[in-house]
């Protein structure tokens, strides 16, 4: 089988291919730059020159492929990101998924997996959620563009799309973990109220192999969608401090929820303080996450940034 991915040099992405290269699958990666291209071309991949704003060229690049797998994202890394920041992203959820359907159309491609976020659901006052709740009728700005992304792919009359709602992404090799984990060293990661609010995790091995096994079992999974994550929930509390602990750092503080507002803005405190207990469900298949909680899974995560760190120390 030979698969069409975007984002393949990203965080989830690159970790989809090397496991479908693996698994013998021929891996075609949507490039934008020289970088992506020796990347790709590095984890056993055929890279193709296009951008995932021109319709005509991902079909002409996707012409022989089986199925496609959008992983593209490009989420703004500022600590208060404004609307603005959020513009490329929701260009990539709206304008790309749109230009990546005609593809599958013009070239006859049935299979489609996208990647969504649980986050959609909004703060479900610790609730729990499967796949098949409904979403709120209103979601925050950021997640609007999630929102049309997925209604184009489930209003679609042929269309054999999967769409997977992940978790909080964690990995070693993600900035914003990283990010995370020096704040949380350093005590500067505060809980929010009593910190109680329930967060639903997944390392980004496990994303990866989610995609994998949605592609593999393609023809039982179609039009679907599935929340994936570690499906042990756990509260902002107990989260904050796992990665203080694992970092070797601080206790966490605590601060009010008006003063964070003040500090990281309304929506990232949305973002910290939204709480809901992600529920696993059977019609996903034997699927399983290496990772079965965050506390186990910072910590090696945690041992791979310090080892890291300690590499380039040493060959400096």
């Amino acid at each position: 089988m030979k698969v069409f991915i975007t984002g393949a040099t990203g965080i989830i992405g690159k970790r989809i291919v090397k496991q479908l290269v693996h698994q013998n699958y021929e891996v075609i990666g949507l490039a934008r730059s020289g970088q992506n291209v020796a990347q790709l071309e590095a984890m056993g991949a055929t890279p193709r020159r296009g951008n995932l704003f021109q319709a005509e060229q991902l079909i002409e690049i996707s012409t022989d492929c089986d199925a496609i797998l959008h992983m593209a994202t490009k989420i703004p890394l500022k600590t208060i990101p404004k609307a603005k920041d959020w513009a490329i992203n929701d260009r990539i959820r709206t304008e790309g998924t749109r230009n990546l359907i005609t593809a599958a159309e013009q070239n006859g491609i049935e299979t489609f997996i996208q990647q969504s976020v649980i986050f959609t659901y909004g703060d479900q006052k610790g609730a729990h959620i499967y796949s098949d709740t409904p979403l709120p009728e209103q979601v925050n700005y950021n997640l609007r563009s999630n929102v049309e992304m997925e209604n184009m792919l489930i209003q679609h009359p042929s269309l054999q799309y999967i769409i997977l709602r992940f978790g909080f992404f964690y990995a070693a090799d993600s900035a914003q973990t990283q990010n995370m984990m020096q704040m949380a060293k350093k005590g500067s990661f505060p809980v929010i109220g009593k910190g109680q609010n329930f967060m639903n995790m997944i390392h980004a091995d496990d994303a990866a192999s989610a995609v994998v096994h949605a592609l593999e079992h393609a023809k039982q999974l179609q039009r679907s969608t599935f929340n994936i994550t570690d499906f042990s929930p756990i509260s902002l509390k107990d989260m904050i401090t796992a990665m203080a602990k694992a970092s070797h750092g601080r206790s966490p503080r605590y601060i009010p929820k008006a003063l964070a507002r003040i500090v990281t803005g309304k929506a990232a405190v949305d973002f910290l303080t939204a709480s809901m207990q992600i529920q696993p469900t059977t019609s996903f298949g034997a699927w399983q996450p290496k990772y079965p909680n965050f506390t186990k899974g910072i910590q090696e995560v945690a041992e791979e940034i310090y080892q890291a760190a300690y590499q380039q120390v040493i060959h400096s």
